[in-house]
């Protein structure tokens, strides 16, 4: 049973709950060690097999066989976890000071059972996708819920267990039991495996059956123990159970089934005032739960500027309960624009990619914004983010001087922040290195511009930053390469393979460079030298894409098909599938061409068709006409004439 037992642990993957499971039975271990020398001089010790080493020897059995079962996984997951710094920043153990700071909050009898939900974000401030519903810690959980009543409750329990282990002539099975519940119990200050029923049942059964009534009894006989009688038991069980059965009724309503409820009423489009009374009905019933109001601010910040308003209202009302909600700050961004408040609405788009919704800034604030004030206000404070948003900016029609403008006022912001920072702003999230994506980022966007002294004059400085970098000597080969001096480029390129042997993306940049020159089996040495650092499948879908371009070039069609195939397995796409479909149509294959067309179609989002559709009648209506076309020539041919006939006529007698 212990391996059966270990084996489902050790498959779970829980990382607590493996530690804790092989904690418990070295507890046993140890005590049985123990037993056998204190017994040693009192009677004839058994043998050592029977004790002892019989729990060592399922100790050992249980971790190999967990280990033989999920290795690689546990692995992984060890990997998470292998410092302190690691489990603090685990996701449980960091997010215990807010939980403390909650249960502070209700320190007299408090938040209630089962309210922790929808109680804990009005303190939550560190953003969080998950939505929390226990605490993962035992103490922790009845602070919060039941506040000192709980502490005092959980003392209490404590105490009584205490007692459990200081009996004398305590069995092996009995010792057993409590090792168990001793890991049980620490494995919940991680966990919550006690809010299930299961787990629940299954101590409380454990702990009763070493009561010891035979004791009690003894104890009751000579008028030391009080003793509750049978029918007053029975009585305070059927109260408990007459209260549970009333706590029912306002414990059907959820949060999870009034949240879907108005979510659906959203979602249809349903008139503001249906949602707004109803959502009203609903708040009723759980006040606490901020998404009902952010919903009811979504439903109105639909509706423009007439509605503006109200959207206000109980956005702010969510963004109280839960200060760390991204998507109620992306609703008080769009209706601060309906308002015309837009200095605020892009504060609150950056607070809402601040809370998480790491594509609100490139989808919806860039398109936003106008000026190059808004986008300093929508700046995040990393360097690399704000390179990487403003190459999103640079995309947009019109907007490249924009882009130059607002990475030329992050380097001089963030360069500030560095030489002087503020005592009273928190710890900055950047280091010098970090500065160099937004000199390589200006340097690309003069490039793209063809100012290229501009991006020659970047591109020196940021070898002077690091010239140890990859970085800025893939960025001088760019530049060579568009000053039309491609032998040069690709002489640096070669020089820099040695020296960076791992960096794929060098070796991928050294083979297009190459087929555009026309090497094409210099292009697949470069590929083939870089295929043992492939380390997923996208790069190997890009490394075979090179080597069927390669093949393409060099009129090898059957193996540039081989790879283009084999591309499409790797990382389904529709250029992928469209790329098949063409060298299909070369080799004249129509149908399995109109076949590639029709998967990538399947790709696309709906309304981008029209040309593919034309393009798969077309393919469609070629097969048709080479069919035809092999036909007739079949049938003027005498000989193959009647081998047709034969062949239809056997067909047609065929069963």
């Amino acid at each position: 049973m212990a391996l059966i037992s270990g084996a489902g642990v050790f498959l779970s993957l829980s990382r607590a709950g493996i530690l804790f499971f092989l904690l418990g039975q070295v507890l046993l271990a140890v005590w049985m060690l123990r037993e056998r020398r204190e017994t040693r001089e009192h009677e004839p010790v058994p043998p050592l097999w029977r004790r002892g080493s019989t729990a060592l020897l399922v100790l050992g059995a249980t971790l190999a066989v967990g280990g033989y079962v999920a290795w690689e996984k546990l692995w992984e997951e060890a990997a998470t976890a292998d410092s302190v710094e690691k489990v603090r920043q685990s996701g449980k153990v960091d997010v215990w000071p807010m939980m403390a700071e909650a249960a502070r909050a209700f320190p007299v009898l408090g938040m209630g059972r089962g309210a922790f939900e929808a109680a804990f974000p009005r303190y939550q401030t560190v953003p969080n996708p998950n939505t929390l519903t226990h605490p993962e810690n035992a103490v922790l959980q009845l602070a919060a819920e039941f506040g000192v009543p709980g502490l005092v409750l959980l003392g209490g329990m404590l105490w009584g267990f205490a007692r459990l282990l200081r009996r004398e002539r305590l069995g092996r099975l009995e010792v057993a039991v409590l090792a168990g519940v001793s890991a049980l119990g620490l494995h919940n200050l991680f966990d919550f495996s006690l809010e299930l029923p299961a787990c629940a049942v299954a101590v409380w059964v454990a702990l009763a059956a070493l009561a010891r009534p035979e004791e009690r009894e003894g104890a009751t006989a000579s008028g030391g123990t009080w003793r509750l009688a049978p029918l007053r038991g029975l009585g305070i069980a059927l109260a408990l159970a007459v209260l549970a059965g009333v706590a029912l009724g306002p414990g059907r309503h959820t949060l999870a089934e009034a949240e879907a409820e108005l979510a659906g009423l959203v979602q249809a489009r349903a008139p503001v005032a249906e949602v707004r009374a109803r959502a009203l009905a609903l708040i009723d019933r759980h006040p606490a739960d901020y998404l009902l109001y952010g919903l009811v601010g979504a439903a109105y910040a639909s509706g423009g500027k007439a509605t503006a308003g109200d959207a206000l209202a109980f956005v702010n009302r969510a963004l109280y309960l839960r200060p760390t909600d991204a998507a109620s700050h992306r609703t008080a961004a769009r209706a601060l624009l309906a308002l015309g408040r837009r200095s605020q609405a892009f504060l609150e788009y950056r607070l809402a990619y601040e809370s998480g919704d790491l594509e609100v800034l490139a989808r919806e604030a860039l398109d936003a914004s106008r000026t190059l004030e808004e986008l300093q206000a929508l700046s995040p404070d990393r360097p690399r983010e704000v390179a990487a948003l403003s190459l999103a900016l640079a995309s947009r029609p019109g907007r490249q001087e924009q882009a130059l403008a607002w990475l030329a006022w992050a380097r001089e912001h963030f360069e500030g922040m560095l030489r002087a920072p503020s005592p009273d702003a928190p710890r900055l999230r950047f280091g010098a290195r970090d500065m160099d994506a937004l000199w390589e980022q200006e340097a690309r966007l003069r490039v793209m511009r063809g100012e290229l002294a501009e991006a020659e004059a970047l591109c020196a400085e940021l070898e002077h930053r690091a010239p140890e970098a990859l970085e800025p000597q893939l960025l001088r080969a760019g530049i060579l390469r568009a000053q039309g001096r491609r032998e040069e480029a690709i002489q640096l390129m070669d020089r820099l393979v040695p020296r960076f042997p791992g960096k794929v993306e060098l070796s991928f940049q050294l083979a297009t460079q190459l087929l555009e020159a026309g090497l094409t089996r210099r292009a697949r040495e470069v590929l083939g030298q870089a295929s043992p650092f492939i380390a997923d499948y996208s790069q190997r879908a890009r490394l075979l894409s090179l080597e069927g371009a390669s093949y393409e070039r060099e009129g090898l069609l059957s193996r540039a098909l081989e790879r283009y195939q084999t591309v499409t397995r790797l990382a389904p796409a529709p250029e992928a599938h469209f790329t098949v479909a063409r060298l299909h149509e070369s080799l004249r294959h129509y149908g399995d061409a109109a076949r590639e067309v029709r998967e990538g179609l399947h790709l696309l989002p709906a309304g981008a068709h029209r040309e593919e559709e034309a393009w798969v009648a077309r393919l469609e209506a070629e097969e048709r006409k080479l069919l035809e076309t092999r036909r007739q020539e079949l049938m003027e041919d005498p000989h193959k004439r009647d081998v047709v006939e034969h062949l239809l006529e056997t067909t047609a007698d065929s069963p």
